[in-house]
């Protein structure tokens, strides 16, 4: 959130991968972060070229993942 109010681009994809921060803040659960991407106007439906998946594919991803260490609030995320 530091990075969103100071302006830093919130459409930035890594290496033209086509994830967002939108995914990766959905993928590790981070709800609050979710919400402020969102609320800043973020593409909520992109899809990464390496998935082909939304933020919420890589929500529902992770919460059904064996990974225990991203656990959080991926539900929180998918709800938003």
């Amino acid at each position: 959130m530091f990075y969103i109010e100071r302006g830093a681009d919130i459409h930035y994809t890594y290496q033209n991968n086509g994830e967002t921060a939108l995914h990766w803040a959905a993928f590790c659960g981070r709800d609050k972060l979710v919400d402020r991407l969102i609320r800043s106007g973020t593409k909520i439906d992109g899809q990464d070229k390496t998935y082909n998946s939304t933020p919420l594919g890589w929500a529902i991803h992770s919460l059904q993942s064996n990974d225990t260490v991203n656990k959080f609030h991926q539900v929180d995320c998918i709800k938003r």
